[in-house]
């Protein structure tokens, strides 16, 4: 959402609209994602805000809420990322 060019916000509100959209989501990066309780705050501060202006995001409606699920299915029981050594020298 902070660099995607929506058009739900952009139709509903004008550019002031997709920008606002846009710097909700940039702080929500900035505040550590949805998976620190700084970020989830940010998340719902830029959801209130958006409904309380009715802005609705649309293009980027469907990859944010896969990302929303994927980040919050448990970690534990995953295998490790394949770590890539350096070669002994």
């Amino acid at each position: 959402m902070s660099t995607l060019q929506d058009t739900g916000p952009l139709y509903r509100a004008g550019p002031p609209g997709l920008r606002r959209a846009k710097e909700g989501a940039h702080a929500v990066l900035e505040a550590g994602g949805t998976a620190t309780p700084e970020g989830a705050a940010a998340l719902a501060a830029l959801d209130a805000d958006l409904r309380e202006l009715g802005i609705a995001p649309r293009g980027s409606a469907a990859p944010l809420a896969g990302a929303l699920f994927l980040d919050g299915l448990p970690a534990h029981g995953l295998p490790a990322p394949a770590v890539m050594a350096s070669p002994v020298r």
